[in-house]
């Protein structure tokens, strides 16, 4: 049986219901926030964007808030897949603001930074969503790879004129640009001390060869240091907590599509491990238990258990982990729960 209210009393609960309302916050917009200038926040409670499977808007399951996962870059969209049994099938799409994506890397948040290189863009992305929260463009001449430091700064290499840019937390503007010895830099990572590691090309072409080498930069001091290792065409770098350094290179002649291993103060590494075809980016969980790399020309996500060695000394075989065959051309990688700073 209904209840009908008439009078004073239904404009009170008009009132009151009104006041409710704004307090609440009842007309603000609901759904994934959409492009703003303000720097990327942790957000306590993220909203997801239902499957719809738009390729304007992207999807993203639920389910990835409890899970790890593995972002891939292919180009024109990042796909996230579970970390689990092999060959699994995405359970998220982002195609806003993805174009030519290279690098890519997660903070402390689980904000993802997407290098957009021939777009000469990072674009972030809270947790969950599908469209950019945060546009850096400022000073980037085709950009590789970026990287968030321990004070949640952003760094992005370039490759068309081998510098670094950082920008402070909340700034869209660059704070500083570090000159490398290249005409390309390529990957970055920090060590423990905070000290930034760079790979960077001395010559560059059409085709991308050149050898190079990495940079260590002291950021309280600002003097880099060549470390002194001869690469051909280096891609990413990744320091491990005990210093060793972990970087890959992709000339392709005498065997050299594969992951360096240069333990602290080494300059000639003591591994090499073969990867198929153009090895682009690392991955390193933040237990330091696997290690992820990305292969451009044969659209695969391998991974082995790390150390790269064996306890007799043989060395771990990589295995297909994800494939991205018929979803575009591989080129970075990041995992939910890889390394922090």
């Amino acid at each position: 049986m209904g209840v009908i209210l008439r009078g004073s009393l239904c404009a009170a609960i008009a009132s009151l219901a009104v006041g409710l309302a704004a307090c609440s916050g009842a007309n603000a917009p609901t759904g994934v926030a959409g492009p703003s200038t303000r720097a990327p926040q942790p957000l306590a409670s993220p909203s997801f964007r239902a499957h719809r499977g738009t390729k304007e808007r992207g999807w993203i399951s639920p389910s990835v808030r409890f899970r790890r996962t593995v972002y891939v870059a292919d180009g024109t969209e990042i796909l996230i897949f579970p970390q689990g049994p092999r060959n699994p099938a995405p359970i998220g799409k982002i195609t806003d603001g993805v174009d030519s994506a290279y690098g890519l890397c997660i903070d402390r948040y689980g904000n993802l930074y997407v290098a957009n290189q021939y777009s000469n863009t990072v674009t972030v992305y809270p947790l969950g969503s599908t469209e950019p929260s945060q546009t850096y463009s400022e000073n980037l001449e085709r950009p590789l790879y970026p990287e968030v430091d321990s004070n949640q700064n952003l760094w992005v290499t370039n490759a068309d004129n081998g510098t670094v840019v950082e920008y402070k937390h909340g700034s869209t503007s660059p704070k500083q640009i570090l000159q490398t010895p290249g005409s390309e830099a390529d990957g970055l990572g920090f060590d423990v001390q905070g000290n930034l590691y760079v790979a960077y090309r001395s010559s560059y072409s059409s085709y991308g060869s050149g050898t190079g080498s990495i940079e260590e930069f002291n950021l309280r001091t600002g003097k880099g240091t060549v470390l002194g290792m001869s690469l051909d065409q280096p891609q990413d770098v990744v320091v491990t907590n005990a210093g060793t350094i972990l970087t890959v290179e992709t000339g392709g002649t005498s065997g050299t599509d594969r992951i360096d291993v240069f333990p602290p103060g080494y300059q000639v590494p003591t591994l090499e491990v073969g990867v198929k075809d153009i090895p682009t980016q690392l991955a390193i969980d933040s237990h330091e238990n696997t290690l992820f790399v990305s292969s451009l020309a044969h659209d695969d996500i391998y991974a082995s258990p790390y150390p790269l060695l064996n306890p007799n000394g043989s060395p771990n075989l990589l295995h297909e982990k994800i494939s991205v065959k018929g979803y575009g051309i591989v080129q970075g990688l990041a995992l939910s729960d890889g390394q922090i700073f």
